[in-house]
């Protein structure tokens, strides 16, 4: 079982509601910038919270924001924040 009090950005899980941007997922450093952190830090506390999927892992960071791990690259999804359009525009 995991240690809680090592997360070091709080955990949100989505909820019913939450509508997540269409299209290609972040890449890591994308998603680092836009969280305000570094892109190792993400890496490395992605690594502590994924679970297994089928083929893949996944990881709920903050604010609704979820990670993939395909192979050995970790991509985001974002749900549509404010002045965000449908296609993850501004």
């Amino acid at each position: 079982m995991r240690n809680s009090a090592r997360r070091s950005i709080p955990l949100s899980r989505p909820t019913p509601g939450h509508f997540y941007a269409l299209g290609p997922l972040d890449s890591l450093e994308r998603a680092a910038k836009r969280l305000g952190v570094g892109a190792d830090a993400l890496r490395d506390h992605c690594e502590r919270l994924a679970e297994r999927a089928g083929d893949v892992a996944v990881a709920h960071l903050h604010a609704g924001a979820v990670a993939f791990k395909i192979g050995d690259t970790w991509r985001f999804r974002f749900p549509i924040g404010v002045g965000e359009s449908v296609r993850g525009g501004q």
